[in-house]
């Protein structure tokens, strides 16, 4: 019987081989080119690391900022009279809180009308930001002639309209964009007739709503104001759809007692709404509101046959330019709510006209947080800007 042993040994050999080849290490070549894409990757990671830190530390030095404008702006607000005489000269006005910042221009008259510029160093404010304030007044500081009702903020509240109403519009136009594109994923298809800025705006109601609370004390009131937007009926696909925005106007105010509270706003739709919830039941206050429609510019008017709804209304006079014959042909009313779903019955305020609202002095201010050692150069952004409006103490 005849073997093939040699043919045998061959096979094995080469299996053997095979083996050494299959388990042997990895080459020079493939070590450093491991060694590249991991350089590759590691650089990669670091950059997204550090650009992630400086990302974090950028936004915690906005966020920071941000407090410190807020800060400022409720301390401007709390003092009783921002623009005084300075001391040398009766003509001479100037911001006397304002002391440890430098004034960097005046335009202030002999009366205290126009505006003032203040810079605060980082240093000399002890603070980690730059601070710039405007001031500017329209009205005479001390002309207390002009004031027939007066304003005091130890038993008056001031709130003023500033942005909200186009900023809340731009939210819903937001939304509603929103809406549409998620309606497109959806449905494979364009939503037909999309809204215009006018129509989103038509389905937004504005309530300007305003709790008042008593304190301890017989004479001490607490005082919180906001604007409540609530859009109905923004998404395509479902049209019982509901989406709110809100503002707060005053939050946490405290004053001593509660005489007047004075309500400036700009009319929004044709139709808006007020709440005043007296969250004490035993409480009968403010003794006079004054309710004043805000022009936004000399050339506009009140929409005619304009309706502001009043519910919960419980002072004991009400002064408004609505409803008192500004124009014989506007027909706009105030109309008292005993609910959401009631109708409203007519009121017929005192007369307010602008000549009336003299009384009210208001100081318009800006406040802007800078880098430290930013204020003052040129092309430099704040981290924040904050535009306030105050009540004058007379």
């Amino acid at each position: 019987m005849n073997c093939n042993c040699t043919a045998k040994r061959d096979d094995i050999e080469g299996n053997k081989q095979m083996e050494t080849s299959e388990n042997a290490g990895f080459t020079l070549v493939e070590v450093m080119l491991a060694m590249a894409i991991l350089a590759i990757l590691t650089i990669s990671l670091l950059n997204y690391f550090g650009t992630s830190l400086a990302y974090n530390t950028k936004m915690a030095a906005s966020q920071k900022a941000t407090l410190l404008a807020q800060e400022i702006a409720e301390e401007l607000k709390g003092q009783d009279t921002l623009i005084q005489p300075d001391g040398t000269s009766k003509d001479v006005y100037t911001v006397p809180y304002l002391s440890e910042y430098e004034v960097t221009q005046n335009n202030l008259d002999a009366e205290g009308k126009g505006d003032i510029s203040f810079k605060g160093d980082a240093d000399k404010l002890n603070k980690n930001y730059d601070v710039t304030i405007d001031v500017k007044s329209g009205k005479s500081a001390w002309d207390k002639a002009k004031k027939m009702y007066g304003f005091d903020n130890t038993n008056s509240i001031l709130a003023v309209d500033e942005s909200q109403d186009d900023d809340a519009l731009l939210n819903f136009k937001s939304v509603y964009a929103s809406y549409c594109d998620d309606y497109k994923q959806n449905n494979g298809a364009e939503v037909s007739t999309k809204l215009t800025d006018a129509e989103i705006k038509s389905k937004i109601k504005r309530t300007i709503d305003i709790e008042i609370s008593k304190g301890i004390s017989e004479t001490e009131y607490t005082v919180n104001i906001k604007y409540i937007y609530v859009a109905a009926g923004l998404n395509p696909a479902d049209s019982s759809s509901s989406d709110e925005k809100s503002y707060n106007i005053l939050s946490g105010v405290k004053i001593s007692e509660l005489k007047n509270l004075f309500i400036l706003y700009h009319t929004f739709n044709q139709n808006d709404y007020m709440n005043i919830k007296n969250m004490t039941t035993d409480i009968n206050i403010p003794d006079k509101l004054y309710l004043v429609a805000q022009k936004r510019s000399a050339s506009d008017s009140l929409p005619a046959n304009y309706k502001m709804y009043i519910t919960g209304l419980n002072v004991t006079k009400l002064y408004s330019n609505i409803g008192t014959g500004e124009t014989v042909s506007n027909n706009s009313q105030i109309l008292k709510k005993i609910s959401e779903t009631d109708s409203g019955s007519p009121i017929t305020p005192n007369k307010l006209s602008d000549d009336d609202f003299a009384s009210v002095h208001t100081v318009n201010f800006k406040v802007s947080v800078y880098e430290k050692g930013k204020a003052g150069v040129t092309g430099a952004k704040p981290y924040i800007t904050i535009d306030g409006t105050k009540g004058e103490k007379p």
